[in-house]
């Protein structure tokens, strides 16, 4: 009888384990990304860009991935996450320090390695008429 109830005990577990995996990935999301940054700049004077990301759910199965700033469509800046090291809050923040002598359109995106990409955040960002 012993066997019967400790077989019983598997399968409820393993049943439990089968939910959790179903219903948790629901109550998790594509990342939700913002981007702060000045309107101006200066000419070759470096300013800072914060990204701001929501992201629920997060563990070593479900996480993001990649986060990347990009400058008028080529890459800045990419942080790269995996099982091991990843942030453990679902919201957070990080900066980079960015200098451009023109007129860009700066981008980023958040990828979770289970949803995919977030939406793009976008900032327009111009020089400065005085130096």
């Amino acid at each position: 009888m012993k066997t019967v109830k400790s077989g019983l005990g598997r399968v409820g577990l393993f049943s439990l384990l089968i939910l959790l995996a179903w219903y948790l990935p629901s109550w998790a999301d594509v990342p939700t990304l913002s981007m702060e940054g000045p309107d101006q700049f200066v000419s070759q004077q470096p300013f800072s860009i914060t990204l701001r990301v929501v992201h629920h759910g997060n563990n070593f199965i479900h996480h993001i991935s990649k986060l990347a700033i990009y400058v008028d469509g080529k890459e800045a800046k990419v942080w790269t996450y995996n099982w091991k090291n990843y942030p453990r809050e679902e919201s957070w923040s990080v900066s980079h320090e960015l200098t451009l002598a023109r007129e860009a359109k700066i981008t980023a995106i958040a990828t979770c390695n289970l949803h995919g990409p977030s939406k793009e955040a976008s900032l327009e960002i111009v020089p400065s008429l005085s130096r």
